[in-house]
């Protein structure tokens, strides 16, 4: 075994990134590869740092609009004018990924005994960590993914680390970049592989680990309508209902599409309508505490995230009535420097490190002086490997697939003091995996998933509890705290 493998690499912008994926490639047992680097109009010099680093390369240059399933048509183009054997191997990946210097290797034994497969790496942050993503199957009588639950069942893969013959590739066509330019362009492209034959298959001993902290994902942005349909119909957003709908007719059964197409249609009218809803909510807020103003007269304590959880003398909000990370959203409700204590409970894990830096700043501008923010977030440190997959970016627990962080108490201590806050860790793991806690009052900010609190910890000690700190505007900062009997890890 050693045929040559051509790789398939779209890049714009993320030279760092794109360094790290080098890297690995560098790094890899089986060298007999052809890097086809697709930058998308880079201007950060990515291609200079690769010619540097790989011989065996080709670069397509493009403007800056070709998405991702415009890249890969452009490398499936170069691939076909350049007349290469049927039998070499071809990988579509990713550059937001890093990957063990076996992956080549194992990759291609795999494929070269598995005729007519598009094999898909498994996603694993690391080497005990359980597979992320091990296949999909669509139901297209329902427009519903869920994950598979055997081999036979997948029908349906992405393209980051997609393994599969350069014979099959031209079997299965390339892709629909002008009527599908970005997501669902992998889906359509797998689900027609499978349509007419293909398996589609992932394996265990094939792996690679994503950074879920790079995806270019863009979320609604609920600011004004008009921002909320600019982000909605933009190629960045997986709701863009045109592209939904470009989807279903290309992979859905003729007799299943009314249904689909409705689905897509009531969806996107349930996005529209939550853009007035969150606006009477905003209303009713601002009602609120204009209501209650009295009660307030030492300065307001608010829940940020609040859902349905409701504390005497706390107000509730909830995004996206109030957004912590939006310069203007506080200013709604609140006066600078109005505030005494904010509490937010597993709510930064969902910021990324740029949108938790700006809550910071904005929560220091409105917070008294002596007042301050409570965090807690899930425990970067905590020894309990399945706690880390559940709460991690992409982990199996509920809500982490919004996850974009996995805070320690040194990077969200370093976070909070980056912004003039002032740092209380409350309850925390070190590195060497040890529990901390120092005595703090539940009245002054309650935090159920805690050590104390959280209804887990009943049958098995610390089975959950939450990495806490205290954020202080600088003058009531409490330098000196006693802190408890350090435990060993759960």
């Amino acid at each position: 075994m050693n045929d040559l493998i051509y790789i398939l690499l779209p890049v714009h912008n993320r030279r760092v990134i794109t360094q790290r994926f080098i890297e690995c490639l560098q790094q890899q047992s089986y060298s007999n590869y052809h890097l086809v680097l697709i930058d998308d109009g880079s201007t950060d010099e990515t291609e200079q740092m690769v010619h540097e680093l790989v011989d065996s390369l080709t670069v397509i240059r493009g403007t800056g609009n070709w998405w991702w399933a415009g890249c890969l048509q452009q490398g499936f183009n170069f691939l076909k004018k350049k007349g290469i054997s049927h039998d070499s191997n071809i990988l579509i990946i990713n550059d937001d990924v890093t990957f063990g210097k076996e992956f080549l290797a194992k990759g291609i034994s795999i494929l070269e005994e598995n005729m007519q497969t598009l094999l898909l790496a498994q996603f694993q942050e690391e080497d005990a960590s359980p597979p992320k993503e091990t296949g999909f199957h669509i139901d297209l009588k329902k427009f519903s993914f869920s994950k598979a639950s055997s081999p036979e069942e997948i029908n349906c893969l992405s393209t980051r680390g997609l393994f599969l013959k350069w014979r099959d590739f031209v079997d299965i066509g390339g892709f629909h970049p002008t009527i599908l330019p970005h997501y669902w362009s992998d889906y359509e492209f797998t689900i027609r592989a499978h349509k007419i034959g293909y398996r589609c298959f992932t394996s265990s001993d094939v792996t690679l680990s994503p950074n879920l902290q790079e995806t270019g994902r863009s979320d609604l942005n609920y600011s004004n309508y008009l921002q909320l349909l600019k982000s909605l119909f933009s190629i960045k957003t997986i709701a863009n209902p045109i592209y939904q709908i470009t989807f279903i007719c290309l992979v859905c059964p003729a007799k299943w599409l009314p249904k689909n197409l409705f689905k897509i249609l009531f969806s996107t009218l349930l996005i529209n309508i939550r853009y007035p809803i969150g606006k009477l909510k905003k209303l009713f807020t601002r009602f609120t505490i204009k209501r209650n103003i009295k009660k307030y007269k030492d300065g307001y304590k608010i829940i940020i995230g609040a859902g349905k959880t409701h504390y005497p003398g706390w107000i509730s909000t909830e995004y996206p009535a109030l957004d912590i990370s939006d310069p203007n959203s506080m200013g709604i409700y609140f006066d600078r420097k109005s505030v005494k204590a904010i509490l937010s409970e597993h709510v930064f894990e969902h910021l990324t490190l740029q949108q938790a830096e700006s809550a910071l700043t904005i929560c220091k501008e409105y917070l008294l002086p002596g007042g301050y923010l409570r965090i807690a977030v899930p425990d970067g440190f905590h020894p309990d490997k399945t706690y880390i997959n559940y709460t991690k970016p992409g982990g199996f627990g509920g809500g982490s697939g919004d996850h974009k962080v996995l805070y320690n108490y040194k990077s969200l201590k370093t976070l909070i003091e980056k912004v003039g806050l002032k740092a209380k860790l409350l309850e925390w793991y070190d590195q060497e995996g040890k529990f901390h806690s120092v005595d703090w009052q539940p009245e002054t900010g309650f935090i159920k998933r805690s050590s104390r609190f959280d209804e887990r910890n009943k049958n098995k000690k610390l089975a959950y509890t939450s990495l806490i700190i205290d954020a202080y505007n600088q003058p009531g900062y409490i330098q000196s705290t006693r802190e408890s009997t350090t435990h060993n890890g759960a």
